[in-house]
């Protein structure tokens, strides 16, 4: 008896004049992608740690191509403001 394991997609929102190169960005760094019809990508999210990096990459890629500057300012505000040594391997 086969149980299908659940897996999460998400849509990767760029422009769609950059799918391409984002598509190739997001494949070497380990993705698995699928280009949808209406000519987006959705790229499916690993478990685990490597999950986290998949979002991360795509969460870079979605601002590094994107064409709203307030969420790219929004983005870089947050990051400033998060700690530096929260995590215990930063620590000395």
């Amino acid at each position: 008896m086969s149980c299908p394991i659940p897996y999460e997609q998400r849509q990767v929102q760029v422009p769609l004049e950059v799918t391409r190169e984002v598509a190739e960005l997001l494949t070497d760094l380990g993705l698995s992608l699928r280009f949808r019809p209406d000519g987006f990508l959705t790229a499916v999210i690993r478990f685990g740690l490597q999950g986290s990096l998949d979002r991360l990459a795509i969460t870079h890629a979605e601002l590094r191509f994107s064409n709203n500057r307030p969420d790219k300012v929004q983005w870089l505000e947050m990051c400033w403001r998060l700690p530096i040594h929260s995590h215990p391997r930063l620590q000395n």
